[in-house]
């Protein structure tokens, strides 16, 4: 037998209470500070969390814990400014200090299972009190991917893609990230944030409804529309010089009288145009604030209420105020994006946390016809020849665009080609057509180095494949149209093996607002289009280029605006409008996202090069210079 009799019953007591204890109530930002590790791969300041570095996110964090006063907390931020590592900390002190069921929804599938591995589980891992919680982060029917199941509650993860997941079983705490990104309809069952907010009906009163999104185009932003029904916080610094507290805004208006707006953040550059120093202009005092002011403004930082009473907490904070990326590498990426459509509009979202007013309007085609140039062979300034085709019953309609630096393109020839699809003699015109080498104005021939072809009428679909499948080698691709918003203009590739080709998904409504965008830049240059005159472009041309207009539609499942492009009443063709566009489409395949145009500055891609003299004729094709930044 055991003597229990040098045993201190008391002193057992007392060591043995602590772990019957239960957790301690603790607001969730001073947990983050007690709990919360962060590793390298995670965080430029790896280490024990600090709420010094983002002090924004201490009164959402304690506002989205239990009993704050709020069931429904909306983060509207910019990039960068450690909206998932609050949304992480929220989440892992419910599952320590309050467990209960809790779903977290991102875009889609893939997605929150890359956050699962890369965020979730390193910072749970890190967490010595919920690791042991979880057998120290082995896999088993408790800890998986997608699914953390703790002693009086669960986690969740799952993609916002799919309305069975939307509609399973009840949850306490419900988290829907980048909400912006979220379908406008689930497979047909309506709003996600519809079908995801019955989840939070059997815990009325006790749910935590947690909403975060950089925001998309204004009328169509769903972070937007619940931000504005929240008491809206902004998060507002003290300027260094003269006290006064403001935001730091890239631009504001400086007149209430008006709707026009200056910029705030003023960049000084090089010689070779990169920005070397960045201030912003204090809204009360005029005086520079420089990036070394930033730290010490954060630290006496606070939040500003501008619509008190609401029921919902909402805050607002834009990526200037993020100490992980400087003013001077906004600058860089803002001065990139001038003149670019789609990465001006991700500036906007992502770093200044603002909606993309959408500028996409009617163009007059007299407006367009009247600034055609004079030139009747390929300019110089061309690297690469597209060409785009729209198939119709009984014709064939192409434009051929040449592409210079920086996405400026000319027009080379608007053609038609007469006869019915489903012609062999139709089809091989075309052939001829595209294989026919152009002259540039310095005497060098060039060839046609990528083709799109519309594949989505349904009805001359197979000759289209039939052609492109003999013409691969030719990089002559299938393509078909898909709209929705904030899809990229290539959306996917697929290779087709049934049919053996190349079918290229295209994000039309981007490319619409792009090329929209693009007709009315001014200055040569940058993403410029030139029209020559002649070579088929007639007034009919612009007519069809000008076809259409974006308009206002409610989706009646969603009861969302959507803004969608149609054709107008008074106008029954637009193939030039869409040829437009796939073109637009073709360069981008040609050149892939981040490429430089640098690296084919000064080059003729496709340029066929002159043989020598030779006493017999070579039946070898001619050789083409391959496009260096992409092996088709």
């Amino acid at each position: 037998m055991y003597d229990y009799s040098d045993i201190n019953l008391e002193r057992l007591i007392e060591d043995c209470f602590p772990l019957l204890a239960p957790p301690e109530n603790i607001p969730f930002s001073q947990w983050a500070e007690k709990n919360r590790v962060l590793d390298s791969m995670s965080s430029k300041f790896s280490g024990a969390w600090t709420n010094k570095i983002t002090p924004w996110v201490i009164e959402p964090m304690d506002l989205m814990g239990p009993n704050s006063g709020y069931n429904h907390v909306v983060l509207m931020f910019g990039s960068q400014t450690s909206k998932t590592e609050c949304i992480i900390n929220t989440l892992l002190a419910y599952m320590d200090i309050s467990p209960g069921p809790m779903m977290w929804f991102l875009p889609t599938d893939s997605q929150a299972q890359e956050y699962s591995k890369t965020r979730l589980m390193p910072a749970i891992n890190n967490c010595e009190r919920l690791s042991k919680m979880l057998g120290g982060g082995a896999r088993d029917s408790n800890n998986t991917i997608m699914s953390k199941i703790i002693p009086g509650g669960s986690l969740r993860l799952s993609g916002a893609n799919s309305p069975t997941n939307m509609a399973g079983y009840p949850v306490k705490v419900l988290c829907r990230d980048e909400i912006d990104r979220w379908p406008d309809d689930v497979k047909g069952e309506g709003s996600g944030l519809s079908l995801t907010a019955q989840r939070t009906v059997t815990f009325q009163g006790e749910e935590m409804i947690i909403d975060t999104s950089t925001p998309t185009t204004k009328g169509c932003s769903a972070i937007e529309d619940m931000f504005l029904l929240t008491d809206q916080r902004h998060w507002t610094v003290p300027c260094p010089h003269c006290g006064e507290y403001q935001e730091l805004l890239f631009r504001r208006k400086l007149n209430e009288d008006s709707d026009e707006l200056t910029r705030m953040m003023h960049f000084t550059r090089n010689e070779a145009g990169a920005v070397i120093k960045a201030e912003l202009i204090c809204y009360h005092c005029g005086c520079a604030i420089l990036e070394e002011h930033k730290m010490e403004m954060q630290q006496n930082g606070k939040y500003e209420v501008r619509n008190p009473g609401a029921s919902k907490a909402g805050f607002f904070v834009n990526g200037l105020n993020s100490l992980f990326t400087s003013w001077i590498s906004i600058g860089e990426r803002f001065f990139e994006a001038k003149g670019d459509m789609l990465k001006l509009k991700s500036f906007i979202n992502t770093v200044l946390a603002e909606t993309w007013e959408d500028t996409a309007s009617y163009i007059k085609p007299d407006s367009i016809e009247a600034r055609a140039e004079d030139y009747d062979k390929v300019p110089k300034e061309v690297i690469y020849l597209t060409c785009a085709v729209d198939v119709q019953r009984d014709r064939l309609e192409m434009e051929i665009r040449g592409w210079g630096k920086d996405f400026e393109s000319w027009g080379i020839e608007y053609h038609t080609i007469y006869g019915a699809y489903d012609e062999p003699t139709t089809w091989t015109q075309l052939h001829d057509y595209l294989n026919y080498p152009l002259e540039r104005d310095d005497g060098i021939r060039q060839k046609i180095f990528c083709t799109f072809i519309d594949s989505a009428d349904g009805t001359s679909t197979k000759s289209v494949y039939q052609f492109c499948r003999e013409h691969k080698k030719n990089r002559v691709f299938a393509i078909h149209g898909r709209g929705g918003e904030n899809m990229q203009p290539i959306h996917a590739i697929k290779d087709c093996n049934q049919n053996k080709i190349r079918i290229i998904t295209l994000g039309s409504d981007t490319l619409k607002d792009l090329c929209n965008f693009n007709l009315k830049i001014k200055e040569h240059g940058k993403n410029y289009v030139h029209f020559p005159k002649g070579c088929g472009y007639d007034s009919n041309y612009y007519k069809m280029l000008t076809a259409e207009e974006k308009v206002d539609e409610i989706n009646k499942k969603t009861n969302r605006i959507k803004r969608v492009w149609r054709i107008k009443k008074d106008q029954k063709r637009n193939e030039s409008w869409d040829i437009f566009c796939y073109n637009r489409a073709a360069i981008e395949h040609c050149m892939p996202k981040n490429a430089k145009w640098e690296r084919v500055e000064g080059k003729i891609i496709g340029a066929v090069e002159e043989k020598k003299t030779m006493k017999k004729p070579s039946k070898r094709r001619p050789k083409v210079i391959r496009n260096p930044l992409l092996d088709v």
